[in-house]
């Protein structure tokens, strides 16, 4: 049984790694996910502090805003973008902006995490996340962002905002 058969009428979000179209996942291979899983959307995750300080993370990101910007138009639902961990600033926020998605799913600075992962707990990969913990833009400064350059596209924020202060910044 699919989730879709399971449970015909809750919503269903696919995820995958953007990088991933970096490394041999094609158009149609996601159109065939989505058909299968029977998705109401897609979401690319975008995590490039999180995919380097990964034992085995995937950080080819060069070209990965225009693929992406061709593959989100050719899918027969809506796509979002997510950022773990390290949040979404101006500059990157004004490259998203001209890509066809229905909207962005922001963990910024202090968010998610993969320390748990007993992969992760290695004393070079400590010592690289030691350094880089205070590295990337807030959750509530990456929402204030998003939503100037996005107006009418769904904002999530999905970590990073510990305290009613977080979220009042």
């Amino acid at each position: 049984h699919g989730v879709r058969e399971a449970a015909p009428t809750t919503l269903v979000l696919g995820r995958v790694e953007a990088v991933l179209l970096n490394c041999g996942v094609t158009t149609d291979a996601l159109r065939d996910v989505v058909r299968r899983a029977g998705l109401d959307a897609l979401t690319f995750q975008l995590a490039p502090l999180r995919a380097a300080t990964r034992p085995r993370g995937e950080t080819d990101f060069r070209g990965l805003v225009d693929k992406l910007a061709e593959v989100v138009s050719q899918l027969a639902v809506p796509c979002l973008l997510e950022e773990s961990g390290a949040g979404i600033g101006f500059e990157t926020a004004k490259k998203l902006a001209a890509m066809p998605i229905a909207g962005l799913e922001v963990t910024g600075r202090g968010g998610a995490t993969d320390m748990d992962d007993p992969a992760a707990h290695t004393p070079r990969l400590r010592a690289v996340r030691a350094a880089l913990a205070d590295w990337g833009v807030s959750t509530a400064e990456s929402l204030v962002t998003s939503r100037l350059l996005f107006p009418s596209h769904v904002l999530v924020a999905s970590g990073g905002m510990r305290s009613g202060q977080d979220v009042a910044k």
